[in-house]
């Protein structure tokens, strides 16, 4: 994981649910941006979305839900998200987005602050979000799940952890 992350915000709504990924609606996403976008306007962002790849998702409450979490998660690291930030994750997602590396940040005061095409900067080192409007300060990952994250996921994570 990189300490330091940046990106253009793609800022969604609350209660998004990525299970179209699951039932594959869509193009790859390896083949197209746009199929990205195609996912989170069938999954309930109820707006055509322009998503290129690299932005860092902000949205409300409820992020992820659907009954595929691990599909939606393969699906946004192979979109290139390097994070997503939200008021709150459906449970599943928030653990196979951990077991797959991927950051999440629970913060209802970025999704009240940071708006859709700005940049931001996430800085894991000092655990804060940069934006237009300012600092938002951000809870430390607890130790296990930092470790996880920086190694990649919990498979790496294991297998650094007992030596191979």
């Amino acid at each position: 994981m990189n300490r330091k992350i940046g990106g253009r915000v793609l800022r969604l709504g609350r209660d998004i649910t990525l299970e179209w990924i699951a039932l594959q609606q869509c193009p790859p996403l390896g083949e197209a941006p746009e199929a990205f976008s195609q996912l989170l306007e069938a999954g309930g962002s109820r707006q055509k979305r322009d998503f290129r790849k690299g932005d860092v998702i902000v949205a409300g409450g409820n992020f992820g839900m659907g009954q595929e979490p691990q599909l939606a998660v393969q699906a946004l690291k192979a979109a290139e998200v390097p994070c997503v930030v939200a008021a709150s994750f459906a449970r599943a997602f928030y653990r196979c987005a951990i077991n797959q590396g991927l950051p999440l940040i629970e913060s209802l005061q970025a999704h009240e602050k940071i708006s859709d095409g700005e940049t931001v900067s996430i800085d894991f080192d000092k655990w804060e979000i940069n934006c237009k409007r300012g600092a938002i300060s951000f809870p430390s990952f607890p130790e296990i799940i930092g470790k996880i994250i920086e190694s990649g996921g919990l498979i790496p994570y294991a297998k650094k952890s007992i030596g191979k």
